[in-house]
Formats: C-alpha cells, structure tokens, sequence
C-alpha cells in the first residue's frame, strides 16, 4: 500500500487530525483522479464489508422469499457459490503486487461475476419448485361439475369414478370417445374432465388445445376456460402466460375463480 491509499484509508476510516483531514480534502478537490479513487474504495469498502451483511431472524423470519434464499444457500449449489467467493477473496488479497484500490475494483468485478452466476442458478432452480408447488396448491378438481348427474351414460359415469380415483388413462379414452375434441357439439364439462386429464397425464401441450377449444365455445362454461389455462401454463413454468390469463379473470369480480386467481396472481 502506498502513501497515498493509506491517506484514503484513513480519511475513509475517520482517522485523521482536522488538520489532516482538511489538506487531504483540499487535495481531493484538486485532484479529480483522486475523488474517484476514494469514492470507488467507499463504495467497495461498504458493500463488502462483513458488518454490513448481518440479517437477524427479527427481519427475516417471516418472509418466504429470504426463507427461500437461506434454502438455496444451504444447498450444494450455493455452497459452491459461497467456496467461489472466498477463494475469490482469498486469491485477490494475498497478491502483494496489486495496490489497495485496485485490488478492491478487481475484487468486486469478480465478485460481481460470482453473484451473477448464482441468482441466475437460484432463479432456476427456485421458480421451477415455486411454479410446480403453487401449481399444486391451486389445482383442485373437486370443483369440477358431475357428469353423472348431467349425463346418465354408464359409460361417462364410468369415466368419472376412473378420474376421480386417478386412472386417468382410462378415463381419457372414454372422455375422447364421447367428446372428440374436432366435435361441432360440444359438451363444456366432458371438454374440461378431458383438458384436466390430460393436464394429470403430462400431455401439457394437448391439454393447451383443449382449454382453447372450451374458451372459444359457444357455451356458458367458456369462460371457465381462463383458470385451466392459467394452471396449465403454471405448471408448464410459463409464468408470464400464466399471469396473462389471470390478468383477464381478475378484471371483473364477477368472473369464475375470481378469488382464487387473485390470490395465485399476488403470489407469483
């Protein structure tokens, strides 16, 4: 360290005379170098200083998304991130040729480039569980009309016990076979038993086209079709065309699953 970034440590740290302190700031206003220098350690000095990293379980125990963050520190994934970082600090400050300042900027440029990787890590890591849970939460089929009691078929009635005791294969093959989704006449109810089961069966693009053929029906359950696509993109992750569809159910209070959408919609 030289003579110079001593005096900045010391302006910085409060430990110069008045006297001191008053040269070294006539010296900053005549030194335009100078006042980017000091300014860049100020600036690395806070944000890497240890004492300004504690978070006390007061603030953060209550809060899902720090819960969230602890978890993925936790991890194998952000443990390695952690390793990155001290060996980062280990490796900069034991380099003796570098100055002061200069050790700081590369210090925080690496550090910067360490942090970058690992939000974009936790950002996949953490949206993929937060989509497939909230999916999960809010997916309730026990909503869903009878068709035993719209429909005496033995065989629509048949498909419905399948679906409700999760054999959704077999239920599917009756559902298609009294509602093929290319039909002109169609049944709204036997349309979203078929979409939700396709939903269950991982057949998330199939079941897309499905929901799209109840939306744009002509029937008073069109509307319905909002929520199930809404679910449908949650679970495919696509949160963005999630928010689009509950976006439009929210609009009026009126609309089916109103409540539920605007919960789903404040927690993404």
């Amino acid at each position: 360290m030289n003579d110079l970034e001593r005096e900045i440590q010391l302006y910085l740290y409060g430990e110069m005379t008045p006297e001191q302190k008053m040269v070294f700031e006539e010296k900053m206003n005549a030194n335009p170098q100078l006042q980017k220098d000091v300014t860049t350690y100020q600036e690395m000095h806070t944000i890497y200083n240890d004492t300004d990293w504690n978070i006390t379980e007061e603030h953060t125990a209550k809060n899902p998304k720090v819960v969230a963050y602890e978890a993925f520190l936790k991890s194998e994934k952000g443990k390695a991130i952690a390793n990155s970082i001290k060996n980062t600090e280990k490796g900069y400050f034991q380099d003796k040729s570098t100055s002061g300042i200069k050790k700081w900027i590369r210090y925080g440029v690496s550090i910067a480039a360490v942090f970058a990787i690992g939000f974009f890590v936790f950002y996949q890591y953490n949206s993929d569980i937060d989509s497939k849970s909230l999916y999960a939460e809010y997916k309730n089929w026990n909503d869903l009309p009878s068709l035993t009691l719209r429909d005496e078929n033995t065989a629509l009635a048949t498909a419905e016990k399948l679906f409700r005791n999760q054999k959704y294969q077999e239920a599917l093959a009756i559902f298609l076979a009294h509602q093929p989704v290319e039909s002109k006449n169609l049944n709204p109810q036997i349309l979203m038993y078929t979409g939700i089961t396709q939903l269950e069966l991982d057949q998330n693009e199939t079941a897309l086209k499905t929901f799209e053929i109840l939306l744009h029906s002509n029937t008073l359950d069109a509307s319905k079709a909002n929520w199930y696509l809404a679910l449908t993109y949650l679970k495919m992750d696509d949160v963005n065309k999630a928010k689009e569809r509950l976006q439009i159910i929210i609009d009026s209070p009126k609309n089916n699953q109103y409540q539920k959408a605007l919960d789903l919609f404040n927690s993404l």
